[in-house]
């Protein structure tokens, strides 16, 4: 893992191939369900809810430092909110299809992965969309798998209206279930979205160690991101 990130160990500052800012918001809302009676045997008859929220917004700076020769995109991140007052730049490496690797000990906030999966230069690929405008990308590892469904609605010369729907699962006792709806606007003449709304409901069951309790936790989450500045739109 450690030689995926060559460049972020490197002493000198790698040049900025191209820079980036989005406008990004965020709200999430968790809701968790227990079963106050009839565990164990009999009937669920007691339902207990809890209910949490919150939001914020800010911006995401991405610079563009690389392209490797599988075709994945080097990019340092950097956000910047009332809920992070000490922002730290991670280096990523995204090709689009869904995939993206952090260098380890850097923690990227789930509104700076929305718009990562994005961000490859194969996102829109002419080779993989049939001829209903549609294409399909997934992963199906021991421990995750993900199927995303993409669909081109309009293109007004390569300024693309795509919905999405993507589909998380992870397998056991403390796994969860996630599914996303979402759309987006996309220029594929730039290779970047301009536009990003994404919707996931995630349902994970209640465990303490490795017994279920009965209930399960169910996380909505709404992110929203704009581009605002592109250093590549003005050459």
């Amino acid at each position: 893992m450690l030689a995926e990130f060559a460049l972020a160990a490197s002493t000198q500052a790698p040049k900025v191939i191209r820079h980036l800012d989005f406008h990004f918001g965020i709200s999430v809302q968790t809701t968790d369900t227990n079963h106050t009676s009839g565990i164990g045997g009999g009937p669920i008859s007691g339902v207990a809810n809890s209910t949490a929220s919150g939001s914020t917004e800010g911006t995401i700076a991405v610079d563009v430092v690389g392209l490797r020769a599988d075709g994945g995109l080097v990019v340092n991140v950097l956000e910047n909110s009332r809920e992070i007052p000490h922002p730290d730049t991670a280096q990523c490496i995204t090709w689009g299809v869904g995939t993206v690797v952090c260098e380890p000990g850097k923690h990227t906030t789930p509104e700076e992965q929305a718009l990562l999966r994005y961000m490859g230069r194969h996102f829109v690929n002419p080779s993989m969309i049939d001829a209903k405008n549609h294409w399909s990308v997934g992963t199906n590892g021991k421990d995750e798998s993900e199927t995303s469904d993409y669909r081109i609605t309009c293109n007004d010369s390569g300024i693309m209206c795509i919905s999405f729907e993507r589909v998380t699962k992870m397998p056991g006792v403390q796994g969860f279930s996630a599914t996303t709806d979402g759309k987006m606007v996309y220029d594929s003449n730039l290779t970047v979205p301009r536009e990003i709304s994404e919707d996931t409901m995630l349902r994970t069951s209640l465990v303490n160690g490795s017994i279920v309790q009965g209930g399960y936790e169910q996380v909505h989450t709404m992110v929203n991101i704009e581009l605002l500045d592109d250093s590549m739109a003005s050459h």
